[in-house]
């Protein structure tokens, strides 16, 4: 028996003795399936039209078939390129919580498959080199034990092989969660010269940043600045979720 076929026989054996788990409603799930499938169906993907900048869906805005950019884009220029949100906020908001606040590591991974599959084309005609995981700050890593971002990485990097790496960037300021503010400006001000590189020898020109929820912008703009400044050329991101303040 060579390696892959018995990492195949753990991982049944794993799924046998801990059965996952529906990333959206928690129940346990059947044997071979990843998602309830009326689950499935309560996810509100984000589709077109889409804002041309940070990939949400301006559908529901007034005049939004008309335009190119949502209103808050229209209004913040952004350091980062353009990126893709998977789905609305709202229709995976208690699947994100429990992924950051309940361990639910297995989810994340889930939905960064799900973003190579349903983004996959988009991803990877931006021949990006690497993904980059939005870092969470020593203390709060500690507290959690895990960083919700890389996983969702990791899941996208599962389907679609591009390399994960977590050790480009560190977030040296432990920056209030974004959820306390509801003010696009102050949330540019909590993360303004959050993160830093950890080599100035980027020898990156394409990446993509990942991140679970995408609301402002301010922390993917964040993380950008400080590859710009090293000379990376292409800057992407993917979330999970968008939403609005």
């Amino acid at each position: 028996m060579n390696v892959r076929d018995l990492k195949k026989l753990a991982d049944v054996a794993a799924a046998l003795i801990y059965p996952p788990r529906c990333p959206l409603c928690d129940r346990i799930l059947p044997f071979g399936e990843q998602i309830c499938p009326c689950c499935r169906e309560d996810i509100v993907y984000e589709r077109e039209p889409r804002c041309m900048k940070c990939g949400r869906s301006i559908r529901r805005e007034e005049g939004g078939a008309d335009r190119v950019y949502c209103r808050d884009c229209e209004k913040h220029p952004h350091v980062y390129d353009f990126g893709y949100c998977l789905a609305d906020y709202h229709s995976v908001a208690r699947a994100i919580y429990r992924i950051k606040y309940r361990n639910r590591r297995e989810s994340a991974r889930w939905f960064g498959r799900e973003i190579a599959g349903c983004l996959g084309k988009e991803i990877t005609d931006l021949r990006p080199e690497v993904l980059v995981p939005v870092p969470l700050h020593r203390s709060r890593m500690r507290k959690r034990g895990y960083n919700q971002a890389a996983d969702i990485a990791l899941g996208i990097s599962d389907r679609l092989g591009i390399p994960v790496r977590q050790d480009l960037v560190i977030r040296q300021k432990n920056t209030i969660p974004m959820k306390q503010s509801d003010n696009a400006q102050k949330r540019r001000n909590n993360v303004k010269n959050a993160f830093q590189l950890c080599t100035d020898d980027v020898k990156y020109k394409r990446i993509i940043i990942v991140d679970d929820i995408y609301t402002s912008g301010s922390t993917i703009d964040a993380v950008a600045a400080a590859f710009r400044g090293a000379g990376v050329a292409g800057i992407w991101f993917v979330a999970i979720a968008g939403t609005h303040l």
